[in-house]
């Protein structure tokens, strides 16, 4: 893939969050938040000459710390896997 493959997904990446916060126009204040994520990875150096991509998940929740959801403490976890033989 091309630097300039990697710039568009890159810019994509950057542009769909923003896209989807548009619909948050009314504030909601909440306690917190509970959520989950997926992760690609691709590894570099000596490691790469062994393994090709490797993808998981991510668990995470975040705690406001104010009335107004402006401050919070978010703690997270995630997991990567990759490639197994069987």
């Amino acid at each position: 893939m091309g630097h300039k493959r990697y710039l568009a997904l890159a810019a994509i990446m950057l542009v769909l969050p923003l896209a989807a916060n548009a619909q948050n126009l009314v504030p909601r204040h909440t306690k917190g938040i509970l959520g989950f994520n997926g992760s690609l990875a691709r590894p570099t150096g000596e490691f790469r000459d062994f393994v090709d991509w490797g993808g998981g998940l991510g668990l995470y929740g975040v705690v406001n710390l104010d009335r107004r959801s402006q401050i919070g403490l978010r703690i997270g976890t995630s997991l990567v896997i990759y490639g197994h033989e069987s």
